[in-house]
C-alpha cells in the first residue's frame, strides 16, 4: 500500500518473503530492499550507488567500519560480490511499532542513512580524503550543529521562564521527561533507532547546509 500510494516502483522477490524498490533520493537511484523472516523480523537493505574499485575495496572497508563506530548500532556494510556498500534497518518482532513507524524505519531512516555513506564515500574514493579525515570532518560538523542546536533551544527556554512558562517543557528536558516517562514501555531497538534518527538528521544537514 506504501509503494503503491507514493509511486514506488516494486518487484516481489520469487519466495513471497520480500520486495526490491527503487526509490529516488538525493544522490540518484536508490536500490532497496525489505526481506520479512519467518520470526517475524523484517530487515532493509539500500545500496549507495558507487561501485567499489578493486583497488579502493580497503579504504572502503575502513571508512565502513569508523563510520560503524560512530552509530549506536552497526548499520552499514559492504557486498563484497557486488562491491557495493550499503546501509541496513531491522524492525525487531518484540518491538512496540506502529506500521508507519516501521516504514519509517525500513525505508525512511535507511535511505538517509545512505546518504550519509554515499556522501563520505565520495569524499574518499574522489576528494582525496581518508577514512579518518573524513569521518573525524564529520563528527566535528555534528558536534557543532548539535551544540548550535543546543544553544538555541537554552536561550528558547530561558525567553519561556522569563515570560513565566515552564523552561522543563523545552526541547532538551521535554525529550527527557519522555524518555524517563516511558522508559518501561519501550525496548532497547526504539531507543537505538530513535539515536540513530538525530545522528542522521545532524548528518544530513552537515552534507547539505544549504537546507538549513
Amino acid at each position: 500500500k506504501y509503494f503503491r500510494q507514493n509511486n514506488v516502483l516494486k518487484e516481489s522477490h520469487l519466495d513471497g518473503n520480500g520486495i526490491d524498490a527503487a526509490f529516488s533520493a538525493r544522490f540518484g537511484n536508490a536500490p532497496l530492499t525489505i526481506r520479512y523472516d519467518e520470526d517475524g523480523r523484517d530487515s532493509s537493505r539500500c545500496y549507495s550507488p558507487i561501485r567499489i574499485p578493486d583497488g579502493q575495496m580497503e579504504r572502503v572497508q575502513e571508512l565502513v567500519g569508523r563510520l560503524n563506530d560512530i552509530l549506536p548500532d552497526p548499520k552499514l556494510g559492504i557486498d563484497y560480490s557486488r562491491h557495493l556498500a550499503y546501509a541496513s534497518a531491522t524492525v525487531d518482532p518484540t518491538a512496540y511499532v506502529t506500521n508507519d513507524e516501521a516504514i519509517q524505519i525500513l525505508v525512511n531512516d535507511c535511505v538517509n542513512l545512505t546518504h550519509v555513506l554515499f556522501g563520505s564515500m565520495t569524499k574518499v574514493l574522489y576528494g582525496g580524503k581518508t577514512p579518518k579525515e573524513t569521518v573525524e570532518s564529520l563528527c566535528e560538523t555534528v558536534q557543532k550543529k548539535s551544540e548550535a542546536k543546543k544553544e538555541a533551544s537554552d536561550s528558547h527556554n530561558r525567553i519561556k521562564g522569563l515570560m513565566g512558562g515552564n523552561p522543563e517543557l523545552g526541547t532538551e528536558r521535554g525529550l527527557e521527561m519522555f524518555n524517563n516517562g516511558f522508559s518501561g514501555h519501550i525496548t532497547n531497538i526504539i531507543e537505538i533507532i530513535a539515536s540513530v534518527i538525530q545522528l542522521v538528521y545532524h548528518i544530513n544537514k552537515a552534507f547539505n547546509p544549504r537546507s538549513d
